[in-house]
């Protein structure tokens, strides 16, 4: 499934996203990440430092994020959760796999799965705290993987059915002040 070779992206360069290339990168996963503050002008340059700062590639838009990647790790908060998923789904293959861990609630999750995976992609969700929990068809195989790969990660039956994870932190459509990154 995920090798150190497999190419991994994450959307929305979130505590957890950062958390999560780290541990990546530390296995020699090649990572990239897109978060929607490189689309506006003002946080494009202070958001690409800190992405490429972290170890990982830094992509101008969401398809070349999603191009070729084997994982897609959906870092954004409920909110953009949606949206998200209906931009990558635009864009996604069959063969990839799209982690949502963005705390949506689970009418919000189902309507994802349909989107991503009319696209013949697969959809699991998770939750990441100091470990990822992930449910879904492919959850088991998924957190195999990762384990392989130096993540702390276990499938489990079901999510807690809080909306928002704690201590989750979300920079699509923040706005930072000059010289700081949420």
């Amino acid at each position: 499934m995920l090798t150190p070779a497999s190419s991994i992206a994450i959307i929305g360069f979130s505590d957890s996203g950062r958390s999560l290339g780290a541990q990546l990168a530390a296995h020699g996963c090649a990572l990239r990440a897109y978060d929607a503050m490189l689309d506006a002008e003002s946080t494009r340059e202070l958001m690409q430092d800190h992405i490429e700062a972290s170890g990982l590639d830094a992509s101008r838009t969401l398809a070349e994020a999603l191009r070729g990647a084997k994982l897609v790790i959906a870092t954004v908060d409920a909110r953009h959760s949606a949206q998200t998923a209906r931009s990558a789904a635009a864009l996604l293959v069959a063969g990839q796999i799209y982690l949502d861990l963005s705390g949506a609630t689970p009418s919000i999750h189902r309507d994802n799965e349909l989107l991503i995976e009319s696209s013949g992609a697969q959809h699991i969700v998770g939750q990441f705290h100091s470990t990822l929990s992930l449910t879904g068809r492919a959850a088991s195989s998924l957190a195999a993987a990762l384990q392989s790969l130096g993540c702390a990660a276990h499938a489990v039956d079901a999510l807690p059915t809080e909306p928002h994870v704690p201590g989750h932190y979300e920079t699509v459509g923040a706005t930072p002040r000059r010289g700081e990154l949420p």
